[in-house]
């Protein structure tokens, strides 16, 4: 998934720091996740006026990673 020419990926809930990864996973179910990831997206625009909520990760050193949010 794109989002103003930035590929974002789906993540655990569980594990949020980790791609989703589904070796095997035969298109139809790709599909059908990507459909429940944007009607999701909607829903959190609608509930949000119009905004979401986005992040990606930072490497910060050896040490760790930062957390960029963006709304």
């Amino acid at each position: 998934m794109f989002f103003t020419g930035r590929p974002y990926v789906l993540r655990l809930f569980q594990d949020p720091l980790k791609n989703l990864e589904a070796t095997g996973i035969v298109r139809e179910r790709v599909e059908e996740m990507e459909n429940r990831m944007k009607a999701d997206a909607m829903a959190e625009l609608k509930k949000f006026n119009g905004r979401i909520l986005l992040h990606e990760e930072e490497v910060n050193g050896a040490s760790g990673f930062n957390i960029i949010v963006s709304f």
